[in-house]
């Protein structure tokens, strides 16, 4: 993809400067383009990041989907009947839980949601109210 946007840069410089794609040499606008590619690779990185976890988490929820119209009675608490966590506010389900007993588990809403730093925690049932 890099080099086809660098070419189509370099053809959108070029037309900006007045000349047609056609009347360029290889070497023409090159500096120039790569020079915008500078600036907008590290957004396009972060956009394709963004849509990688989007997609995963669409996946993830897709699944949920088809087990529960494939197996409705293997799922008797439904997302919006369980408890929500007093830490962060999601449902049980989306905490996965630790790996080891002295590690944390990961809410899959806060890590989708790109709040990394408090993603890492065990699902914590709300206090009881009297």
């Amino acid at each position: 993809m890099t080099d086809d946007l660098r070419t189509q840069l370099r053809a959108a410089i070029a037309s900006a400067d007045g000349f047609s794609e056609d009347s360029l040499e290889l070497h023409d606008y090159q500096e120039h383009a790569d020079a915008v590619l500078a600036i907008v690779q590290p957004e396009l990185d972060r956009l394709r990041t963004m849509y990688d976890v989007v997609s995963e988490r669409e996946n993830d929820l897709l699944k949920e989907r088809d087990a529960l119209l494939l197996h409705p009675e293997h799922h008797a608490t439904t997302t919006a009947e369980q408890p929500l966590c007093a830490e962060c506010g999601h449902p049980k389900d989306e905490h996965e839980d630790a790996d080891e007993p002295v590690s944390v588990g990961l809410c899959k809403t806060c890590d989708a949601d790109g709040d990394e730093d408090n993603a890492w925690h065990n699902y914590e049932p709300p206090a009881e109210t009297a």
